[in-house]
Parts: structure tokens; C-alpha cells; sequence
């Protein structure tokens, strides 16, 4: 007498959870799906499986895409395709007549607006006074 919780443990399989209310004798037995409580079901109860539980994870296939898109991988190509590729971007730069002139001309102006940094000798004295 009273009402009861019905839940299948299994390793393999996924099974519905049900609630029983016994009241008495065998003709006032009521099982309720765990979900949907108005609906009663029939007795003797027939219970079927949801779905199969899945106790392995499957095995993901190799994929030279997986391996390109690790961030290690991607840190340590891209700097040595930057060590390739920036010496012939340049020389295409330094090749140009007119590209060589304007950077010859900017080059007294980007050096003036640099800010001189402190000496070394001056920082050190500082910290250690």
C-alpha cells in the first residue's frame, strides 16, 4: 500500500521510469508512466527499452585535418612558414625602384619619432639605490 517509484537499472540498456500506487488488493494496482501520470497502463506490464547505452566511446578515425587544426601544430608551422616566406615577400619590396626610394625617404622620419629609451646603466642605478 502506497505509492512507489519503478526504475530498471541495467548496464546496456535505457529503460522509462514508473510509478505505482497500490491501494489494496491485486485489482487496485495503477501504473503510471514516470513522464505522463494520467495516462494508466495495462497490467500485466510489458517494458521495453528505450534505447541501448553506449559503454564505449567510438574510436574517432584519423584525420590529417585533426592534426593541421591542433594548436600546437599551428604554433609551431606557422612561425617556420613566416621564417620561408617573409625573406621573399620583402625581396619583392627591395626589388621595386620606387618602393625602395619612399622607404629610403621615411627611414630619417620613423627614426625621429622613435622615443629614446633610458640606458641601461641609468636603470640599474636606480634599483639599486
Amino acid at each position: 500500500m502506497g505509492l512507489y517509484s519503478l526504475e530498471i537499472e541495467s548496464m546496456q540498456y535505457f529503460f522509462p521510469s514508473y510509478k505505482v500506487d497500490i491501494l489494496g488488493g491485486k485489482k487496485s494496482i495503477k501504473v503510471r508512466a514516470a513522464e505522463n501520470e494520467t495516462a494508466v497502463l495495462p497490467l500485466p506490464l510489458k517494458i521495453k527499452a528505450v534505447h541501448k547505452i553506449p559503454y564505449f566511446q567510438q574510436h574517432v578515425p584519423f584525420s590529417i585535418f585533426g592534426i593541421i587544426q591542433n594548436p600546437m601544430i599551428i604554433s609551431t608551422l606557422l612561425p617556420v612558414f613566416l621564417i620561408f616566406a617573409l625573406p621573399k615577400m620583402t625581396s619583392f619590396i627591395t626589388n621595386d625602384e620606387e618602393t625602395r626610394e619612399t622607404l629610403k625617404a621615411s627611414q630619417p622620419t620613423l627614426i625621429q619619432q622613435v622615443p629614446e629609451l633610458p640606458k641601461f646603466k641609468v636603470i640599474t642605478n636606480k634599483l639599486i639605490e
